[in-house]
């Protein structure tokens, strides 16, 4: 039996019918502008869901654990109030809310005795001695912790742009008319902490098949062309969590890839919807020494594919970088200009 809980970010009429219609008003608004939440019930989303995951972070076999009745639960949060459906655990599952609620000064309805908890208020207070869970030891992160968190949080952003999500290997894509682009997300187990990795891949089949031309191996099955964390932030080094470390450290970096994400990533994606402009994203001096050892052979092919009276030009760019970096000519200088060269030399009127 679901059990309805509405939570307010707003000064409430005393007399129950105001209260009511101003309620009232206030679900019709969320749902007309889904505007995602506001600060404070921003901040009660990630409390919460730090301690009940989100019902779509649930494989189906495992859904009758989620005490969440429906899903993405964000999309319950609105900028004024959220409607939550408790499916299970009803009553200590809301001397939670009740506790966080009043931490951020926000009310709560219970919606089936018609009843309202006002912040840190004596009648809060009597149901959460009441019903609150005794705290027990806080679980260690792990790999598959970490990264579960981190997909329930991008989940909401890229479906709506098309994305599916791929359970198993924890990735998002769709299909666009060149191949498929994907959000590829892993985490590393290091010593002291885990590594977050988030690389927007490129997979364009003409490139792989370019790629088996030029070097004449038919085994080469490679045709991705990746950005990676760095690409997108000039950081060096990948987000990281200590091993030890408490939820909060997990939320706060959540919180940073969230932000990376629909500021930089989803506007990424929408912007390299044909090669041109993908190869112009790559091919660029600013860019391409995210590309001289992992993906030159890629890149250059997908530049290549696009525009192959320039590709003289563009294996320029990566000459420069590689000189003003002071790399090894051997080492990244001389496969380039060999793979030039036989690009070159499939098209004779080059």
């Amino acid at each position: 039996m679901s059990f309805i809980v509405q939570i307010i970010d707003a000064a409430l009429p005393g007399d129950a019918t105001q209260r009511q219609r101003m309620i009232d008003q206030l679900v019709e608004q969320h749902q007309s502008d889904n505007a995602g939440p506001g600060a404070a019930l921003g901040k009660l989303y990630q409390q919460l869901v730090a301690q009940y995951p989100c019902l779509s972070t649930y494989k189906e076999d495992g859904i009758d654990e989620c005490v969440w009745g429906d899903g993405p639960l964000i999309g319950n949060f609105g900028q004024k109030i959220a409607v939550l459906n408790i499916a299970q655990n009803q009553e200590q599952v809301l001397a939670v809310i009740l506790k966080l609620a009043g931490e951020l000064n926000l009310k709560v309805v219970d919606v089936q005795e018609e009843l309202v908890y006002y912040p840190k208020s004596q009648e809060a207070a009597d149901f959460i001695k009441a019903h609150e869970k005794p705290a027990v030891k806080e679980k260690p992160l792990t790999e598959k912790s970490v990264l579960d968190f981190i997909v329930a949080r991008l989940k909401p952003l890229f479906e709506p742009a098309g994305f599916v999500w791929n359970k198993k290997e924890k990735w998002a894509e769709r299909t666009v008319p060149y191949g498929t682009q994907r959000l590829w997300l892993s985490v590393e187990k290091r010593r002291y902490t885990f590594a977050i990795y988030l690389t927007a891949r490129f997979d364009i089949p003409a490139v792989g098949e370019l790629v088996q031309r030029v070097t004449g191996d038919l085994s080469v099955s490679e045709y991705t062309v990746g950005c990676n964390y760095p690409y997108f932030t000039g950081r060096s080094r990948p987000p990281e969590v200590e091993k030890l470390g408490n939820v909060d450290e997990l939320v706060q970096i959540t919180n940073l890839i969230e932000d990376l994400t629909k500021t930089t990533v989803l506007p990424f994606f929408e912007t390299t919807l044909d090669l041109e402009k993908l190869s112009s994203a790559i091919n660029n001096p600013e860019k391409c020494g995210y590309f001289m050892s992992t993906f030159f052979m890629q890149a250059l092919s997908l530049a290549f594919l696009v525009q192959p009276s320039k590709i003289r030009e563009t294996a320029d760019i990566y000459r420069n970088c590689i000189k003003s970096l002071n790399y090894s000519e051997e080492a990244y200088m001389k496969p380039i200009d060999n793979f030039v060269t036989k690009l070159i030399a499939l098209n004779p009127t080059l």
